[in-house]
């Protein structure tokens, strides 16, 4: 028996909790584990300790698709936690694929990206999200404690953070980290935006002042982060960049741009070379779930949260009301952006 007769299996931010080796077992051959052949688990690593990258059979395509990542605590040599992060938007932060290729289950060798399977020739370099040292990505951090977060990267040194889960409750969470103490963190403030698309051309006046006047309040240069979407996103990446600050720009997917208007799509890519750095979400379909992940990771690497937003709730699913709601979960504080005058086509 691989599990510690006091194992726990969790999926936040589900409210699932199986406790001892028989529910757990249970739920595994009912659910994950039904038909072991569409499961895949490609090695890696995650706050000091083993993880898998967990991938399930997509019949229509043939390729394993990234569905969650489980960090496992060990306890003498067994398995005494399991939390199964179902996050597969952050799959890239770990190097790892966001698809696989149908192959044999591995029965060895190194824990690597498509281990035992074929990585489609597109995903071997996949960029991913920021870097840290000689190619060791910044992994994520994982509450403790109520409040009290620690965060690990792969060569095991950590940085102390904070955060607070919903109904104060603990509520474990994946999110990458930058260390506290970072210079460029203390000195260029960092601020993220999301904002209403498709504004008329006396609203986009109107939100281009507003913004260009918060950023200029800033003693120091401002760090920006944005999706480059029409509307908010473009207004404030151009001011930033006007106004002498620096660009960062998450891409939710690989077919984002196509899915822009044509009429937006130079000045996206004009944008898009003047960032000083690209995170970019291993996604392939521009959908509200890619645009909802990317703005998570946006919100997770700021400071603060400009919302262009008419203070209604979101249309669908990754809107402005959603990414508000996502920030105020996470701490970070938010200014809203909605001029007198401002309309909503």
């Amino acid at each position: 028996m691989m599990l510690t007769a006091d194992a726990v299996l969790s999926m936040p931010p589900l409210p699932g909790r199986f406790s001892g080796p028989t529910s757990i077992l249970a739920f595994l051959a009912s659910s994950l584990m039904a038909d072991s052949g569409h499961s895949r688990l490609v090695a890696t690593g995650a706050n000091g300790q083993l993880a898998f990258g967990h991938y399930r059979l997509d019949p229509a395509t043939g390729r394993y698709l990234a569905h969650n990542l489980d960090v496992l605590t060990l306890r003498a040599e067994r398995i005494a936690e399991i939390t199964a992060f179902a996050r597969p938007g952050v799959f890239g932060r770990f190097g790892l694929s966001p698809d696989l290729l149908v192959g044999p289950t591995p029965t060895g060798g190194p824990a690597a990206a498509g281990l035992g399977t074929r990585v489609p020739d597109d995903r071997r370099d996949h960029p991913g999200p920021r870097r840290r040292g000689a190619g060791v990505p910044l992994l994520f951090q994982r509450e403790i404690g109520y409040g009290d977060m620690i965060a690990c990267d792969r060569e095991g040194q950590t940085f102390p953070s904070q955060l607070r889960g919903p109904g104060h409750q603990s509520c474990p969470e994946l999110r990458r980290a930058t260390p506290v103490h970072s210079p460029m963190r203390r000195l260029m403030p960092r601020i993220a935006i999301s904002g209403h698309r498709g504004l008329n051309t006396n609203t986009t006046d109107l939100i281009d002042q507003a913004i260009r006047e918060r950023l200029s309040k800033h003693e120091d240069r401002v760090t920006g982060l944005s999706c480059l979407a029409d509307g908010a996103d473009q207004i404030f990446a151009r001011a930033v960049i006007d106004l002498g600050g620096t660009l960062e720009v998450i891409i939710p997917a690989e077919k984002y741009r196509s899915g822009l208007p044509a009429e937006v799509q130079p000045e996206y890519d004009d944008l898009l070379t003047r960032a000083v750095e690209v995170h970019r979400l291993p996604f392939v379909e521009s959908t509200s779930e890619s645009h909802m992940s990317a703005s998570e990771l946006m919100v997770d690497e700021a400071d603060e949260l400009y919302a262009v937003w008419d203070g209604k709730p979101a249309r669908a699913y990754g809107g402005t009301a959603d990414v508000v709601a996502y920030a105020h979960y996470r701490d970070i504080p938010v200014d809203v952006i909605w001029p007198e005058g401002a309309t909503r086509e």
